[in-house]
Protein backbone atom coordinates (compact mmCIF):
# COMPACT_ATOMS: atom_id res chain seq x y z
CA UNK A 1 0.00 0.00 0.00
CA UNK A 2 1.27 3.43 -0.87
CA UNK A 3 -1.10 6.24 -0.05
CA UNK A 4 -2.05 8.44 -2.98
CA UNK A 5 -0.19 11.73 -3.17
CA UNK A 6 2.66 10.61 -0.92
CA UNK A 7 6.24 9.61 -1.53
CA UNK A 8 6.26 7.00 1.24
CA UNK A 9 7.54 3.51 0.69
CA UNK A 10 4.88 0.84 0.05
CA UNK A 11 3.50 -0.87 3.16
CA UNK A 12 3.33 -4.50 1.98
CA UNK A 13 4.77 -5.93 5.20
CA UNK A 14 2.11 -4.24 7.35
CA UNK A 15 -0.67 -5.26 4.97
CA UNK A 16 0.55 -8.87 5.05
CA UNK A 17 0.43 -8.86 8.85
CA UNK A 18 -3.05 -7.32 8.80
CA UNK A 19 -4.30 -10.01 6.42
CA UNK A 20 -2.71 -12.76 8.55
CA UNK A 21 -4.47 -11.47 11.67
CA UNK A 22 -7.82 -10.23 10.33
CA UNK A 23 -8.32 -12.01 7.02
CA UNK A 24 -10.33 -10.50 4.16
CA UNK A 25 -12.76 -8.79 6.52
CA UNK A 26 -13.05 -8.18 10.23
CA UNK A 27 -15.73 -6.63 12.44
CA UNK A 28 -17.80 -5.50 9.46
CA UNK A 29 -14.92 -3.94 7.50
CA UNK A 30 -13.92 -5.49 4.16
CA UNK A 31 -10.17 -4.89 3.97
CA UNK A 32 -9.18 -7.01 0.97
CA UNK A 33 -10.52 -8.65 -2.19
CA UNK A 34 -9.04 -11.88 -3.50
CA UNK A 35 -8.51 -12.43 -7.23
CA UNK A 36 -9.41 -15.47 -9.23
CA UNK A 37 -6.59 -18.04 -9.29
CA UNK A 38 -3.88 -17.22 -11.81
CA UNK A 39 -0.19 -16.79 -12.55
CA UNK A 40 2.30 -13.98 -12.21
CA UNK A 41 4.94 -13.53 -14.93
CA UNK A 42 8.12 -11.49 -14.49
CA UNK A 43 9.87 -9.87 -17.45
CA UNK A 44 13.52 -10.93 -17.16
CA UNK A 45 14.81 -7.70 -18.73
CA UNK A 46 12.74 -5.09 -16.92
CA UNK A 47 11.65 -6.89 -13.76
CA UNK A 48 8.07 -5.79 -14.43
CA UNK A 49 5.45 -8.27 -13.33
CA UNK A 50 2.03 -9.00 -14.78
CA UNK A 51 -0.88 -11.00 -13.40
CA UNK A 52 -3.03 -13.23 -15.55
CA UNK A 53 -6.01 -15.31 -14.49
CA UNK A 54 -5.97 -17.19 -17.82
CA UNK A 55 -4.17 -20.19 -16.21
CA UNK A 56 -5.03 -21.50 -12.74
CA UNK A 57 -1.70 -22.06 -10.99
CA UNK A 58 -3.34 -21.86 -7.56
CA UNK A 59 -1.91 -18.41 -6.83
CA UNK A 60 -3.96 -15.38 -5.85
CA UNK A 61 -3.55 -11.62 -5.56
CA UNK A 62 -5.01 -9.53 -2.75
CA UNK A 63 -6.15 -6.01 -3.54
CA UNK A 64 -7.52 -3.30 -1.28
CA UNK A 65 -11.29 -3.41 -0.77
CA UNK A 66 -11.16 -0.42 1.59
CA UNK A 67 -10.01 3.11 0.80
CA UNK A 68 -6.48 4.21 1.76
CA UNK A 69 -7.90 6.19 4.68
CA UNK A 70 -9.14 2.97 6.35
CA UNK A 71 -5.64 1.49 6.28
CA UNK A 72 -4.06 4.79 7.28
CA UNK A 73 -6.28 4.95 10.37
CA UNK A 74 -5.18 1.42 11.36
CA UNK A 75 -1.52 2.17 10.88
CA UNK A 76 -1.60 5.61 12.54
CA UNK A 77 1.91 6.56 13.46
CA UNK A 78 3.32 4.84 10.40
CA UNK A 79 1.55 6.30 7.38
CA UNK A 80 0.10 9.65 8.40
CA UNK A 81 1.94 12.89 7.68
CA UNK A 82 3.11 13.01 11.31
CA UNK A 83 3.95 9.32 11.58
CA UNK A 84 7.03 7.17 11.59
CA UNK A 85 7.56 7.24 7.80
CA UNK A 86 6.43 10.83 7.30
CA UNK A 87 8.38 13.56 5.59
CA UNK A 88 10.19 15.29 8.41
CA UNK A 89 11.73 18.04 6.31
CA UNK A 90 15.21 17.10 7.54
CA UNK A 91 18.14 17.15 5.12
CA UNK A 92 18.55 13.84 3.33
CA UNK A 93 14.84 13.05 3.29
CA UNK A 94 13.74 11.39 0.04
CA UNK A 95 10.24 12.78 0.43
CA UNK A 96 9.17 15.97 -1.32
CA UNK A 97 8.56 18.99 0.86
CA UNK A 98 4.91 19.89 1.45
Amino acid sequence: MQLEGTAQRPMWDMLSALFAVRGLNYAGTNYFKVSRPGTVAVDAETGADTWSDANDSGHYVLTNASPDETFSALFDGYTHATGFLANTGFAGSDSPQE
